[in-house]
């Protein structure tokens, strides 16, 4: 759950008391960790796929946060109500309707009974519930459904922007925008790992 598969930022999981699930708040620190991070990953293993995903949070971190001057943003209220970050059945049904539920369903590995596992959530709060796993891929979707990838593709950009447009009818956020130095050194360090792995010298004249 660590990925929010609506707008392709990354969430850090700060559990609760009873380590039943996290509170899905979002900084810029952890866009710019998970950046260098990936690329790490990407340049031991040489998974192109990895530095792919690194440099899309990297354009993500530009548009959306460093450009909106955004820190940290989180929720106000409940930040695991269903319509905010998890998702139960009926209010996937209102965000994007009953007939496009089973692809949403086949495409971020949801349940109607919830895809929480017991060990995340041994209390039972958030039985029913859901988060979005992005674990199948569009070739593999769209073998499942009888669908051509084009018409997958299609479907599932349709899918996250109907989810997202609900979530952010629903989340009051509140935004922080005040950076230190330490917010900067990591963002330093993610853009000039991404020169070294693009050969871009644009990331070098950001830095």
């Amino acid at each position: 759950s660590l990925k929010d598969h609506l707008d392709g930022s990354y969430f850090y999981a700060r559990r609760t008391n009873d380590w039943s699930l996290p509170s899905f708040s979002k900084s810029i620190t952890i866009q710019a960790k998970v950046i260098h991070l990936l690329i790490q990953a990407g340049t031991i293993t040489e998974r192109q796929d990895f530095i792919d995903e690194a440099l899309q949070t990297l354009r993500i971190l530009d548009t959306e946060w460093l450009k909106k001057s955004r820190v940290q943003i989180s929720p106000s209220g409940d930040q695991d109500a269903p319509g905010k970050f998890l998702w139960n059945w009926p209010t996937l049904e209102k965000a994007i309707s009953r007939e496009l539920v089973p692809f949403a369903a086949a495409a971020f590995s949801m349940e109607k009974d919830g895809n929480i596992p017991s060990e995340a959530d041994p209390v039972g709060a958030y039985f029913r519930l859901n988060s979005l796993r992005s674990r199948v891929s569009i070739p593999e979707l769209a073998t499942q459904l009888g669908l051509s990838e084009d018409e997958c593709q299609k479907t599932l950009a349709e899918i996250k922007t109907k989810l997202l447009d609900y979530r952010n009818r629903k989340v009051e956020p509140n935004i922080e925008s005040v950076m230190n130095c330490t917010d900067m050194a990591l963002i330093l360090r993610a853009w000039t790992a991404a020169a070294v792995v693009s050969n871009d010298p644009s990331y070098l004249e950001k830095a």
